[in-house]
């Protein structure tokens, strides 16, 4: 799961959490991709609780390819990513956007862009 926050001390930056179940057997996780040069040990996702996680402050309305990888041998993709390309050598790599979304939770609208209508009034 992604989560995505302004960050305030930092106006041009979004805070993302990047959370897998702890119910994934592991010894090490890590979140390999653009923002760390795909080193596949520069981020490592700490458990805590319920969760594998790791909160990284990222540019605001960047696009940023990424994957975990699981005990240095398994590679996953983030199934709540806000897209997914082909990777170069078979299978996709998970993409997160950092913008922050205006959201309706009340309505259950999520990540939902809606048109701006004009409307005329009918002469009488």
């Amino acid at each position: 799961m992604i989560t995505k926050e302004a960050n305030h001390l930092y106006p041009n930056t979004v805070q993302v959490t990047f959370a897998l179940s702890s119910t994934i057997w592991s010894v090490s996780i890590h979140m390999v991709g653009d923002v760390n040069g795909w080193s596949p040990t520069a981020t490592p996702l700490r458990l805590d609780g319920n969760a594998w996680s790791v909160t990284l402050t990222l540019d605001i309305n960047g696009s940023y390819q990424f994957r975990y990888l699981i005990n240095g041998t398994d590679w996953i993709n983030e199934s709540r990513a806000n897209a997914s390309v082909p990777a170069k050598n078979g299978g996709a790599y998970s993409v997160v956007v950092t913008h922050l979304e205006c959201s309706n939770r009340a309505l259950g609208m999520h990540n939902v862009v809606l048109p701006l209508l004009h409307t005329r009034q009918r002469a009488a």
